[in-house]
């Protein structure tokens, strides 16, 4: 089990995914995109009416690990870095529950006009 992605219901009222590595403001890593997508499967499968991906205390997330990405060693590596993030994105689209985001501080992740709906929650 990955500790820095954390999942389960939340209050009975949603499932939640915590990313949970403050040390690095929650920067996401390729073994965190993995974990996401599980708890997101694992979600979108829960009794819970709502998903709630959420940070920290003090932080969302500060993107994708830029340290991580720098020491990914080849093209091949690159690709399936990358491939994660988009099976987390289309786990998000797919998902046919209410997807909301509770952030607090900084957060990297912005909503365009054909982005998923991840919508701002305050607090659950």
């Amino acid at each position: 089990m990955n500790k820095e992605v954390l999942g389960g219901l939340y209050k009975g009222l949603a499932y939640r995914i915590q990313v949970n590595r403050p040390d690095k403001l929650n920067a996401i890593n390729k073994a965190m995109w993995a974990s996401i997508k599980g708890e997101l499967e694992n979600a979108c499968a829960s009794p819970a009416p709502v998903v709630l991906i959420t940070g920290t205390d003090q932080v969302f997330s500060s993107g994708d690990d830029i340290d991580a990405m720098y020491r990914l060693g080849s093209p091949d590596e690159s690709k399936e870095f990358f491939n994660k993030i988009l099976e987390v994105i289309k786990a998000i689209i797919e998902c046919p529950k209410p997807r909301r985001l509770r952030s607090e501080g900084p957060c990297s992740w912005r909503r365009g006009r054909d982005a998923p709906s991840l919508r701002h929650s305050g607090s659950l």
